[in-house]
């Protein structure tokens, strides 16, 4: 039994001794075998200055109070006019939109009231004496 022992013992420390001896070895290597290269990499690799992000400009209309269609077919335009086709413009003075959009307020206010803010659902009739919903 004590021999099993004894030589187990020695074979670990034959293995271990083996993986000291190849470790050394690896490591002469690397410094007597040093790459010279990263070093001229990193001095002809220019360097690059970072590019700042473009910064979007957010279109407002408070002044024509526009709609979203409306800023769509201006932008729409514009990106024509540079692109180079050709496109007609119908109208471009503040009171044409202006009355355009005063027609299209009329029409939804037609039924409504000073009190009343939502279309009726239910018409007023005294001798049922329904009232607005």
């Amino acid at each position: 039994m004590i021999n099993v022992w004894m030589l187990t013992i020695m074979g670990i420390l034959i293995v271990f001794s083996i993986l000291i001896v190849l470790y050394f070895v690896i490591m002469s290597f690397k410094l007597f075998f040093r790459p010279n290269k990263t070093k001229k990499k990193q001095q002809n690799i220019p360097i690059k200055e970072p590019i700042e992000p473009l910064k979007l400009k957010k279109i407002k209309s408070k002044e024509l109070d526009l709609t979203e269609e409306e800023l769509v077919a201006v932008v729409a335009a514009i990106s024509m006019y540079f692109v180079g086709k050709e496109f007609e413009i119908k109208s471009i003075t503040r009171m044409d939109l202006l009355s355009e959009r005063y027609k299209k307020n009329k029409l939804k206010d037609f039924n409504r009231t000073k009190w009343q803010k939502h279309n009726p659902s239910v018409s007023w009739i005294p001798y049922r004496k329904k009232r607005w919903r």
